[in-house]
């Protein structure tokens, strides 16, 4: 029984609050992850930096467009020049200016400046993604311990009730003359002890609860009250397959993508930080000081053409490109371990559905044994052949053998889980 508190004493390490109501309707699988989905903090978080990265390429974008500005300035002169008493400029000076510029030629830099910021539109995505997959997979863990505990309370109890009725039937007989005290405090203490594992188990419980509602964004306090089943079948996979799902649906493996893009894109754009830039501007200005009547105002277009040339910039370019060289190379690195990384996952979660898988045959097995002891052990019980101590073992042989089922049904559900998330597919969930 004390290896079944193993599972009640998992944690999970997830800072996600958020205000929800009390409600007493049971919480499918489906509903807790809908409910996290939309509370979750983390989650919330991620859509807000996807927003600034989305305002960042229309940023990015806004260059490929005339740039527009309006000016207006006030300047008084405290000492105006004159020449044989005519005054040659106002005292007063007025100016209201109107200015347009267009970027005509820069050598990719506006665009690839567009593609870099759709790029970390991408990555923003990808990491929203990835949160979502993350505490999905979370719910999921966390319900299926609630599951399990619970049960496990369930078989507790029976375990507890049998022990309960054989602590009455060892009194008669102990008052018939025909059982001893050792075999009413042994009883006594299978009790005592099987009550502990209980309380230990229930404060489990209450703390799954509480980690639960926080996960989903509801009030800590709320009832739990889930809606589900330790079921398990026989789950066919292919190995290969497996892998190249993962390789092609991982968002990591996306990350690392959009990041190699990134990095590309930059050092297109150190490539051609010096080289020229073509700008084209025209200007409309209203103002006064023109002779021979100073305070009239007039207005006056002005165009032209500029082209600007770095000459010398003390070889910031060239290391600006070994830099985006380095990281370009890097990045490729990290994606060859993470092809790894994930490969390895895959065929970790294969063998751990197959282990549990084998031990949920091997748990049914024993307790079809157990239960076989059981009933020899209560007919030479009655008959004499053995002692309190050997029925009590047989007892709680089988108290254990269904704990250890419950365990293994535990360990198969999340690792069939474990196997959808290193594959990267959607998890399959039902109501």
């Amino acid at each position: 029984m004390m290896r079944y508190v193993l599972i009640v004493i998992l944690g999970l390490a997830f800072s996600s609050v958020a205000s929800g109501t009390e409600s007493a309707d049971q919480l499918t699988l489906a509903k807790s992850i809908k409910m996290a989905m939309e509370n979750n903090r983390q989650i919330l978080q991620g859509k807000q930096m996807m927003a600034g990265a989305e305002a960042k390429v229309n940023e990015s974008a806004s260059y490929k467009y005339p740039q527009l500005q309006l000016g207006a300035s006030y300047t008084r002169l405290g000492l105006v020049p004159e020449y044989m008493g005519f005054k040659l400029a106002a005292a007063d000076n007025y100016s209201y200016k109107a200015t347009a510029s267009q970027v005509l030629w820069a050598w990719g830099k506006i665009s690839n400046g567009v593609s870099l910021s759709r790029t970390g539109l991408d990555m923003a995505k990808q990491g929203v993604t990835l949160t979502e997959r993350e505490i999905t997979f979370a719910v999921v863990q966390i319900f299926y311990q609630l599951l399990a505990t619970q049960e496990a309370i369930k078989v507790m109890d029976d375990n507890i009730n049998l022990l309960e009725q054989r602590l009455e039937m060892m009194k008669q007989k102990y008052e018939a003359g025909e059982a001893s005290d050792f075999d009413i405090l042994s009883t006594e203490v299978q009790i005592s002890s099987a009550q502990g594992g209980r309380l230990d188990t229930l404060n489990g419980l209450g703390k799954l609860k509480l980690q639960f509602n926080l996960i989903i964004g509801r009030p800590v306090a709320a009832p739990v009250d889930i809606a589900g089943a330790l079921s398990y079948s026989p789950a066919e996979t292919d190995e290969q397959s497996s892998i190249n799902d993962a390789l092609a649906n991982r968002v990591e493996i996306r990350q690392i993508q959009s990041k190699e893009r990134m990095a590309q894109l930059q050092k297109e754009l150190a490539q051609t930080a010096n080289r020229p830039d073509l700008n084209s501007f025209a200007s409309w200005e209203l103002k006064n000081g023109y002779q021979p009547d100073l305070d009239q105002h007039k207005g006056a277009w002005t165009f032209g053409v500029m082209m600007s040339f770095p000459l010398f910039d003390g070889f910031r370019n060239k290391a600006q490109i070994r830099q985006a060289e380095a990281s370009l190379s890097g990045i490729r690195l990290e994606y060859e371990q993470q092809r790894q990384s994930v490969e390895a996952e895959v065929r970790q979660a294969l063998l751990d559905i197959q282990s549990a898988w084998q031990k949920i045959e091997l748990c049914q097995l024993t307790i079809t044994q157990a239960e076989k002891a059981l009933k020899i052990a209560e007919e030479r019980y009655q008959n004499g052949l053995i002692d309190t101590l050997d029925l009590l073992s047989s007892q709680s042989s089988l108290s254990n053998a269904r704990l250890n089922l419950l365990q293994s049904a535990y360990n198969f559900n999340l690792s069939r889980y474990n196997l959808e998330k290193a594959v990267g597919k959607e998890f399959t969930v039902k109501e």
